[in-house]
């Protein structure tokens, strides 16, 4: 009699979720015959003890019940979520490979690949199971991509493809696509403290190329993408420009230089590097191919076209969306304008000691500026009018700002990043203190000498932490 009412109850659960997808339907079903299994038996038990009279049981002989019944029921929950775990990476990777599929990423071939116009970061243009968020970025000339697909349940991992593994494999700490973010937060779930992490960098100096962790740099600088995904840094004691692939791998870009230190990147990812202590600033075309953009090579100050002009220790560089060039000149106490065919003006003056300097979508720029405990964040407009944005930052160098406006700042002086919301609030946000590495949640991450930041393609913070020999990374 029992178990055909176990049977009845079992079809009407089987019949109730018929609507579901096959694999949550079968861990149900496993949990449920598991469940039936262990407990089936212990019922037995328990009705065939109460036919003795109570004073059959005792203290000990209860408390074995039930802590038997908790041992079973906390074993059912942990095969529960481990089975519900595997299946949602199952799912996970089954929506990845029909997402390529809906892409045409297993037609295209190199060159071809498809842009990212319609796809937005959650992947609402994608078919896809409740839960999945997916990340797109493709080369600029279409000849690279990577899609990552995470999944709301904590606790299943991430997967991604790319033009160079096509099969779904998972994300791990030296796999993932530069930028993606693979936390699993689809749902809002608070996933914790904000967290420091090694994106490049063995930690020894030295001039290695290969996979990202295992690569060495020498006092890395300026940073900064290409449309492709390509991080480039300004390797300064290695007096070379190197890149990391979206992939992951560490390669020499370009070589010759005197002291490169900021750095930035144009609409044709055409680089632009301050070369320092050469008094110039460069140009190294998507080739690889360098040449002088402006400045004699001697230290000095003069206006004019090409070597023709002088900048005395240029230290970093931005560029509007019309293709010129602004420069810190720092020893020249300058911002420069160089237009795209090498013209060089003075754009504002007056500074105590310009370091780093960045610009919005609108071309106003925004300028670390001064020494020591009085440095300040300085504003200056497409027109030359300078205004101060806030001021009290100690040992700052290096400048970015988000989309949001907040400004991040590289305190190398105090081994800190330091946040300025829109509204000017200053406070600590990433950093111990104490100078050295460790990564983990921001407030106990170390530093040593962070200096120019760059916020990546999909909204992640990159900072230049020079003297550890590493690019650091934290996800905003």
């Amino acid at each position: 009699m029992l178990g055909r009412a176990v049977l009845f109850v079992f079809k009407s659960f089987n019949n109730y979720y018929i609507s579901i997808s096959v694999i949550k339907k079968q861990v149900l079903c496993v949990v449920l015959y598991f469940i039936l299994a262990i407990y089936t038996p212990l019922f037995f038990c328990i009705i065939k003890c109460m036919r003795k009279t109570v004073s059959a049981f005792t203290i000990v002989e209860l408390l074995i019940v039930i802590v038997v019944i908790t041992i079973l029921a906390a074993i059912s929950i942990v095969a529960y979520n481990g089975i519900q775990n595997r299946a949602s990476a199952a799912v996970l990777k089954s929506d990845l490979a029909h997402a390529a599929r809906q892409l045409g990423l297993e037609q295209a071939e190199s060159g071809s690949y498809p842009g990212s116009d319609g796809i937005v970061t959650d992947g609402n243009s994608l078919i896809k199971s409740e839960g999945t968020s997916f990340q797109y970025t493709r080369s600029n000339n279409g000849a690279a991509y990577c899609l990552t697909a995470t999944s709301s349940r904590n606790g299943v991992p991430a997967f991604m493809i790319s033009n160079s593994n096509t099969s779904p494999r998972e994300v791990t700490a030296d796999s993932a696509c530069p930028g993606h973010t693979v936390a699993n937060n689809d749902d809002g779930v608070d996933q914790g403290p904000l967290v420091v992490s090694t994106f490049a960098g063995a930690g020894t100096q030295g001039n290695a190329n290969g996979p990202a962790l295992q690569a060495q740099f020498y006092i890395p600088n300026g940073i900064d993408f290409d449309a492709a995904g390509n991080m480039y840094i300004s390797d300064t004691r290695n007096y070379r420009i190197r890149k990391i692939s979206p992939e992951g791998t560490v390669s020499t870009f370009a070589t010759g230089f005197t002291y490169p230190r900021g750095i930035a990147i144009d609409a044709s990812n055409n680089i632009y590097v301050a070369d320092q202590s050469g008094h110039r600033i460069r140009k190294v075309s998507p080739s690889g191919t360098t040449t002088v953009l402006a400045g004699s090579g001697v230290s000095g100050y003069a206006d004019g076209t090409g070597t023709s002009a002088q900048f005395r220790y240029p230290g970093d560089i931005a560029i509007d969306t019309a293709g010129n060039v602004y420069v810190a000149d720092k020893d020249n106490y300058r911002v420069r304008k160089i237009t795209p065919t090498g013209t060089v003006t003075t754009l504002a003056s007056g500074f105590s000691l310009p370091s780093s300097i960045t610009i919005d979508n609108e071309n106003n720029l925004y300028l670390v500026d001064g020494f020591n405990n009085a440095r300040t964040i300085r504003k200056i407009t497409p027109s030359g009018t300078v205004t101060t944005v806030v001021g009290g930052l100690s040992g700052s160098n290096g400048l970015a700002r988000d989309s949001q406006g907040n400004f991040y700042v590289g305190d190398c002086g105090n081994n800190q990043i330091i946040k300025v919301t829109s509204s000017g609030e200053k406070s600590v946000f990433a950093g111990s203190g104490t100078a050295g590495f460790l990564d983990g949640p921001v407030a106990s991450a170390q530093f040593s000498c962070p200096e120019q930041l760059v916020i990546g393609p999909s909204g992640a913070l990159y900072i230049s932490d020079s003297y550890n020999h590493r690019i650091r990374m934290i996800n905003l």
